[in-house]
């Protein structure tokens, strides 16, 4: 039980970090379109997280799909609306977001950071498994978190 806890919180931690990284990425954005062209998904972004931070998720989830759907090769929104599916616990919905980002985006960073949220994706939802007794589905998730991980490390380690 204390080893999940430890998982948990650091699934946690790296949530909070990300989402702190992300809400200044967003607002650096919005100066940096508004001077260019006043686009609408910022606006869209930035009240997205606001509720985001009032842990309103549906208002959340619809702003970000909205500045989404508005600049879809910003990987923030799709990261954004994982995090959230994730904590209304719509893990089906979360991966799906993250799939079709990586449809969308050829540039390798960013590919990789989806690919990371997509493995911590499947690790949450085996502790939510985990609790309720899944232990099977439960595996099969940390076995795919896992092989995420385990492609991604080659490209990291050198």
């Amino acid at each position: 039980m204390k080893q999940h806890y430890k998982q948990f919180s650091v699934f946690l931690g790296f949530v909070m970090v990300l989402v702190l990284a992300l809400g200044f990425n967003v607002a650096l954005l919005a100066q940096e379109k508004e001077a260019q062209t006043g686009e609408e998904d910022l606006d869209w972004g930035l009240k997205g997280l606001g509720y985001f931070q009032k842990e309103d998720y549906p208002a959340a989830l619809e702003c970000f799909q909205k500045a989404l759907n508005l600049n879809p090769e910003e990987i923030s929104y799709s990261i954004f609306l994982s995090i959230i599916y994730s904590k209304m616990d719509k893990f089906i919905e979360a991966l799906q977001v993250l799939d079709d980002s990586l449809e969308r985006i050829s540039i390798g960073k960013k590919r990789e950071q989806i690919q990371i949220l997509r493995a911590r994706v499947h690790s949450f939802w085996a502790e939510k498994l985990m609790k309720s007794y899944q232990y099977l589905t439960a595996i099969s998730h940390f076995e795919e978190a896992y092989q995420i991980e385990r492609e991604l490390l080659p490209k990291n380690a050198a």
